[in-house]
């Protein structure tokens, strides 16, 4: 029924939260090589701003009542794996914060479903493996803005079929897939408007087949 906060601890083994369901998780500043917990469930806020991960972020099928917070985190891919975070399916009630993100793999939400806005302002992620695959929001619902100013991915940026309440910002974002494409969003509904202004580069093509804005 309590908080659990663990600022700027250091965890020799990976978390393990599978299906756990706690009140409140603040890692903030924690170094740990990689967090297990799928079907979480965390009836307030999961705070893993500035953290530093060099194994995946686990949260398949977690559902947290408030938000999730990767402010200025750093988050690595481990062995065998490509993805930094896996959080597809992901429920969340509030707000994604990940402005400030350094990821190595990619970011995994395929599916997700978050209540309020998505942050990546000025984030960077850098895919690995043969699919090359940066942000992965195939299927998402997001119930307000997807804001990713400044974002700097190296990797596809995939939203096919999501489905966004307010507007799509990718103002002076700098997406790189050469020879493939950069950004992909076929099928998408934007209820409000996109931008891709001041600055914005894509190093690859921009595919929106049946996309509506």
């Amino acid at each position: 029924d309590h908080p659990i906060t663990l600022r700027d601890c250091v965890f020799e083994q990976p978390i393990a939260l599978a299906e756990a369901r706690l009140g409140t998780l603040t890692l903030d500043g924690s170094i740990f090589p990689g967090i297990q917990a799928p079907n979480l469930e965390v009836d307030g806020d999961l705070g893993l701003s500035h953290v530093s991960a060099s194994g995946t972020v686990q949260l398949s099928g977690a559902h947290l009542h408030r938000n999730l917070r990767l402010l200025g985190a750093r988050l690595s891919h481990g062995e065998d794996a490509e993805d930094a975070l896996t959080a597809d399916h992901l429920v969340v009630e509030g707000n994604v914060a990940c402005g400030g993100l350094e990821a190595v793999g990619s970011l995994n939400l395929a599916g997700a479903r978050v209540s309020g806005a998505v942050r990546l302002e000025n984030a960077t992620i850098t895919s690995s493996g043969p699919e090359s695959v940066a942000f992965d929001g195939d299927g998402m619902t997001v119930g307000h803005d997807f804001n990713a100013r400044g974002l700097a991915a190296t990797g596809e940026v995939t939203l096919v079929d999501a489905r966004i309440a307010s507007t799509l910002e990718f103002q002076g974002a700098a997406l790189a897939n050469p020879d493939d494409v950069a950004l992909r969003f076929d099928r998408a509904e934007i209820s409000s408007s996109l931008y891709c202004a001041d600055g914005f580069t894509a190093t690859g093509g921009i595919q929106a087949i049946g996309a509506h804005v």
